[in-house]
């Protein structure tokens, strides 16, 4: 067995919440053999709630507790098969480059679990809370689950994308989406809990508002993955007099390369069109400088430095956050990424340029955006042109302000951070986290037919029991067509 412990200040002002107890109630198993890319929420709980990293768990059973009261009647626990997948066919994308796909992993389940699954008796979860995309349709999914025999209201798919729809485009319910944000109990974990791998930094929520020396720069932008967008605004403020930070890896263009059909479709989208031809060369004569933009130590080396890179430094020494995104202009996609979320962290006014709603949304739950420090109108513009013409007048509007903060605005930074940490312990928490958990207990088809009664799980235990048979051979010519999503980048 092994044995993990909750530390007392991570959860206990949520140690009441019923998702710790539904989070206990189940008996969880991942992939079948060991492919070195664990669930990322189930990942993320494992490792706030127990304090230690997590393993792959491969062909084992993982429990948070161990077996104790009933807690409903049948007296047994809820069996949850829970994978992670990585494109809208449920392939995972292995470190190496490959992608194992989701016919191959149903198949190398023990026979037990499938029947249960093909039974109604255990509960599908395919886990995509690091990602949110667009026009999500389960209908590739569906087809693989039918195949395998596993009732469709059985299965959930977890997603960051609150637009995504429950229906094919056919009009038929689909798969059940469940709304999850694998991120945001990295980033509790990293500021008020934790530490439970060697390469993270601590920090501390809102650490960049506090002012205890005048600030040299202006701005900081840092990216990692280039794009037309990120190419644009980078090209863009080179060209400006103020002072400011910028991250910009020339040799990280992924989706498609400088001076492409597909990089020049996604340049037009951001681009007014009397202002296209400009933008153009602007960004052709950024990418045609062989020179990397980096700010000291922005690294990316490790997957996990999505959430580990902060550069605090340079953001203690900064007024304002340019936050990039990768989705500018998709359709059906209402979300907020770990780099919304890193900015709402740092405590100091950001304006992103990202999909619209991006700044709705975090008002929705709660966050204070700093209206009166930043202009926000650009958010829920619907031509992306248009949003990013505005967001960058907006930052143009900053510019024009006096350099540093009045003791008025420094104070009004300061409240605004205090808000806002309590907002992400409460409100962001449940909804993102905590809600989710419950979610997935209760659409449980044993859960649906039997009644609950839920006690506090203390103390957290994680077990496993390794089984012994042999997988079984995957099924020949059910491969769906292959999938056209691009490797998962930040």
């Amino acid at each position: 067995m092994r044995e993990g412990s909750i530390v007392a200040d991570m959860v206990a002002f949520r140690s009441d919440h019923p998702a710790l107890a539904a989070l206990a109630d189940l008996d969880i198993h991942c992939e079948a053999r060991d492919l070195r890319r664990p669930p990322p929420m189930l990942a993320a709980l494992y490792e706030l709630f127990v304090g230690k990293p997590f393993e792959t768990y491969a062909g084992a059973k993982l429990t948070f507790l161990p077996e104790g009261p009933a807690r409903h009647a049948g007296n047994t626990r809820l069996p949850v098969v829970w994978m992670r997948i990585d494109t809208r066919y449920g392939d995972l994308a292995s470190g190496s480059g490959r992608r194992v796909e989701l016919p191959e992993r149903l198949d190398a389940l023990s026979e037990p679990l499938k029947q249960q699954l093909r039974g109604g008796r255990a509960l599908l979860v395919l886990d995509w809370s690091h990602e949110g995309r667009p026009t999500f349709w389960t209908r590739n999914i569906r087809r693989i689950t039918d195949f395998f025999g596993m009732p469709a209201q059985n299965i959930i798919v977890l997603t960051q994308n609150i637009a995504a729809p429950e229906r094919s485009a056919d009009g038929v319910r689909d798969l059940s989406i469940v709304n999850a944000h694998a991120f945001i109990p990295v980033f509790w974990r990293m500021l008020f809990g934790n530490r439970v791998h060697r390469e993270e930094t601590a920090y501390r929520f809102g650490f960049a508002a506090a002012a205890d020396k005048p600030r040299a720069k202006r701005y900081i932008c840092t990216n990692f993955e280039a794009t037309a967008t990120r190419a644009l605004l980078a090209a863009r403020l080179l060209r400006m007099s103020d002072p400011g930070y910028l991250s910009f890896r020339k040799d990280q263009f992924r989706r498609s390369l400088p001076g492409s059909p597909a990089f020049l479709a996604e340049l037009s989208l951001v681009s007014l069109h009397h202002h296209f031809r400009d933008n153009q060369s602007q960004v052709s004569s950024f990418c045609a400088i062989n020179r990397n933009h980096q700010i000291d130590l922005d690294s990316h080396a490790s997957p996990r430095n999505v959430t580990n890179f902060m550069p605090i430094e340079a953001l203690r020494d900064s007024e304002l956050q340019l936050v990039t995104e990768k989705e500018v202009a998709l359709p059906d996609q209402r979300r907020f990424t770990e780099k919304t979320l890193k900015a709402v962290i740092a405590g100091t006014p950001f304006i992103v340029f990202g999909n619209q709603g991006t700044i709705a949304l975090l008002e929705e739950t709660g966050f204070d955006v700093l209206h009166d420090l930043v202009d926000h109108s650009y958010d829920m513009r619907e031509d992306p042109a248009m949003r990013f013409d505005k967001a960058w007048r907006s930052f143009l509007t900053f510019m024009e302000r006096e350099p540093g903060f009045t003791a008025a605005e420094q104070e009004r930074l300061a409240e605004a951070a205090a808000h806002n940490e309590t907002v992400f312990q409460g409100a962001l928490f449940d909804r993102w986290v905590l809600d989710p958990v419950s979610e997935i207990h209760a659409r449980h088809p044993l859960r649906r037919r039997l009644p609950c009664a839920i006690t506090p799980p203390f103390p957290i235990h994680a077990a496993n029991s390794n089984t012994t048979e042999a997988p079984p051979r995957g099924p020949a010519g059910l491969l769906p067509p292959p999938s056209q999503d691009p490797p998962m980048m930040h």
